[in-house]
């Protein structure tokens, strides 16, 4: 049985909306409808990342970026600087669209510049991990990422409850 993330990216993007007459089955227009009920229980937020993630543009990157720099100035608090909150929610949003490591694409070692290989030494800016990395003193953008992770979870939590 397919997750509820994998639904939910399928239904995205189905053009079968029609709902099922005869039988009891699910379809996708049942789990888009149980998705826009979750997004107005708090995960409006929840659902424009997973959508970004799912369907990567221009446009969807844009609209999860200004919800998710909305959030962190709530979050932040008035006394927080303007241009850190910025800097910090484009930081999270990158680390949370596109998490593989930018220098060596989440292989974990140092390519080898013009040749197809990689080196033996392990990537400098993933220290081995293959995800992207974020500043240890960037404390914001550890947060939104942390929050945006644990909406995520109850997002598709709620969904999975409401499709039983």
């Amino acid at each position: 049985m397919a997750s509820i993330a994998d639904r939910y990216s399928k239904a995205i993007g189905s053009h079968r909306l029609q709902p099922s007459r005869f039988d009891r089955a699910l379809v996708d227009v049942d789990t888009l409808t149980v998705a826009g009920w979750a997004a107005t229980e708090g995960g409006a937020l929840a659902a424009l990342i997973r959508r970004a993630q799912s369907y990567p543009s221009a446009s969807t990157e844009r609209a999860a970026h200004r919800a998710l720099l909305s959030y962190a100035t709530k979050r932040a608090g008035k006394q927080a600087d303007t241009r850190n909150v910025a800097r910090s929610t484009s930081v999270a949003i990158g680390a949370l669209l596109r998490p593989v490591c930018l220098t060596c694409r989440g292989v974990r070692f140092k390519p080898i510049q013009g040749t197809g290989h990689l080196s033996n030494s392990v990537c400098p800016d993933c220290r081995g991990t293959g995800v992207r990395a974020i500043a240890k003193d960037d404390d914001l953008a550890h947060m939104l990422c942390g929050d945006v992770v644990k909406k995520m979870d109850n997002f598709e939590r709620r969904i999975g409850r409401r499709l039983r």
